[in-house]
């Protein structure tokens, strides 16, 4: 997009998810799909190793395990009151200044390694797209020991943000290879929730000027130290079941985080996270109608084109065996700003 690459960031929201997604490219159908991997080929997790010698077992089943977000060595018995984690018990004495967007994430999108444009974020003219320094986009909410250890989860987003945008420039060429990506999916969801809690600490989720209040941080908090695991139906969810057959969205080279809140309680229900325009949701609250709200823990994310022989595959790995799957069919070669987003100064184009 030139200098269209940016970060789309929604403060308030009532909560009705159905109303802000977007349409364009992709053709959504849902339908199971099996990987076509032989023994070895390099392992798409991206280590360089032969598949079985990797993340393929004897059944030709693709495993990637959870990264460990517990940290290395001793318990240090220091509990920092200004980490988020510090019931662990094993903080260090320094805390950290971490992007509540992770840095390389954000530099993806960044046109020029510095800056990203921005809307929505707390301190900016909400009706101005702002360029606003990476560097300006921190909290200080985890000691230095307890970054450290999330690290993984970072590094993991950022391979699942490439790969999206590497199949988007690819679809538009005629060159465009088969591309598989493995990933736990476990680590994106916890990436989800690491990130919406540095929004919510950085005072960027709000409604009606606000804070939104977060009801399971105790759970979100044992999460993230590595406690404990999400209970059934938290997490991520893809594109509603509800979307027709046929509905579209338009690609976009941003990464957008849309919050709802429950405007009688303000308690932070879920969030939308939109990936090169492709939606995934974050339930952080119980899901009265689960089907309605989207796919539960996605394993199989398929891209098609109608035009080309191109396809690729990013493949989430859940430690409950989910297999569900989506087929997103490339319909078109537009790649530049939705055209929901308002038409505000220094709109990317």
């Amino acid at each position: 997009m030139g200098d269209g690459q940016g970060l789309s960031e929604s403060r308030e929201n009532d909560g009705d998810l159905d109303q802000i997604r977007g349409c364009g490219e992709c053709i959504y159908e849902n339908r199971f799909t099996m990987n076509r991997l032989r023994r070895t080929d390099p392992c798409p997790c991206g280590s360089t190793k032969q598949a079985y010698k990797c993340c393929m077992r004897s059944s030709y089943q693709l495993i990637k395990s959870p990264s460990s977000i517990t940290p290395k060595g001793a318990m240090t018995n220091i509990s920092n009151d200004k980490c988020l984690l510090s019931l662990s018990n094993n903080c260090s004495h320094d805390i950290s200044r971490e992007h509540f967007i992770s840095k390389s994430v954000l530099q993806i999108y960044s046109s020029n390694g510095v800056t990203v444009n921005t809307n929505g974020i707390s301190w900016t003219d909400p009706n101005v797209f702002t360029p606003v320094s990476m560097n300006s986009l921190t909290v200080k909410s985890l000691c230095v020991r307890h970054n450290n250890c999330l690290s993984s989860l970072d590094t993991s987003a950022a391979s699942f943000v490439k790969a999206m945008k590497e199949i988007d420039d690819g679809f538009n060429s005629q060159s465009f290879s088969f591309k598989h990506l493995l990933l736990s999916g476990e680590d994106f969801e916890k990436w989800a929730i690491k990130t919406i809690i540095g929004l919510h600490e950085s005072g960027n989720i709000r409604l009606n000027g606000i804070p939104s209040k977060l009801p399971q941080l105790d759970l979100i908090k044992s999460v993230l130290s590595g406690f404990s695991q999400l209970p059934e139906g938290l997490g991520i969810y893809f594109m509603p079941l509800n979307v027709p057959v046929g509905k579209v969205i338009y690609h976009s080279s941003s990464i957008d985080f849309i919050p709802a809140t429950v405007v009688e309680t303000g308690d932070l229900h879920s969030a939308t996270i939109l990936i090169n325009g492709i939606p995934f949701r974050l339930a952080l609250t119980p899901i009265k109608d689960r089907i309605a709200f989207g796919i539960y823990h996605p394993r199989y994310i398929n891209f098609k084109s109608l035009t080309t022989s191109a396809q690729a595959l990013i493949e989430l790995c859940w430690m409950d065996h989910s297999n569900s799957s989506v087929i997103l069919t490339r319909s078109g070669s537009y790649d530049g700003p939705s055209p929901y987003w308002p038409n505000y100064p220094n709109k990317p184009k």
